[in-house]
């Protein structure tokens, strides 16, 4: 049961802080609520009821599951992951459908089945907690930066800034290059890294242009890394 013990320490983590850097001394932290007073029932359904096969437990579990969910599903992200929106409803919708699987197999009384959904639950759970805090805060630190540019500085044409951004890829994209995957994702590394290979690869377009007035080309290489990144992201997510 090595396997179920991991997710701890990450949403510990998560419901501490939440902290992703911005590149600077300081850190800003987004917190979900409906995330952590969920969390308080995945946690005793993952690492107790299940392993155990505690059916009775299982049930006894799914009236608050359901309830902190109907809080969830309307519980909004923070403003500068309001981008992973797309990704966040994804996981929401696969959270619905195990609860639903899992409340079908209370009815019929099917215990196999209900483990199985009980699995689904805290994987779809897991999603969610990962797209807050992403398994690799190098990774957190590039999205920072790339934020602020989609939603400042291109749309309010802050020139210098942007250009003064682009250092910052290059320096985000750097520890980024060295990162490792937790051994959790070991499954995914082949995939992980021709993605980042990918994200390299616009980075160093980009930093190309760092010295160009010409704002189209510049814009171009942007979006070229922000597509790169969000291909990243559909692997880790």
């Amino acid at each position: 049961m090595k396997r179920m013990s991991y997710l701890f320490p990450v949403l510990f983590f998560f419901l501490t802080s939440c902290a992703f850097s911005g590149g600077k001394s300081g850190s800003e932290k987004f917190v979900i609520p409906e995330l952590a007073e969920m969390h308080e029932v995945i946690h005793p359904m993952w690492h107790d009821a299940y392993p155990e096969k505690n059916i009775r437990m299982l049930k006894s579990l799914y009236p608050e599951l359901k309830k902190h969910f109907r809080k969830l599903e309307k519980a909004s992200l923070p403003e500068n992951l309001k981008d992973r929106t797309k990704h966040w409803n994804e996981k929401i919708a696969q959270l619905k459908n195990a609860l639903d699987k899992y409340h079908t197999a209370i009815e019929s009384n099917d215990d196999p089945a209900l483990l199985n959904a009980a699995r689904d639950v805290h994987s779809a759970f897991e999603g969610l907690v990962m797209i807050v805090n992403p398994p690799l805060p190098e990774m957190a630190e590039f999205h920072q930066v790339l934020y602020t540019v989609f939603h400042d500085y291109l749309p309010n044409q802050k020139w210098g800034k942007l250009h003064q951004a682009i250092y910052q890829f290059e320096e985000k994209m750097e520890l980024l290059r060295k990162a490792r995957l937790p051994k959790r994702m070991s499954d995914k590394a082949k995939e992980f890294n021709q993605a980042r290979q990918k994200l390299s690869g616009a980075v160093a377009e980009l930093v190309k242009l760092k010295e160009s007035d010409n704002t189209e080309r510049v814009k171009e290489a942007l979006k070229k890394v922000h597509d790169a990144y969000q291909d990243m992201e559909k692997v880790v997510y």
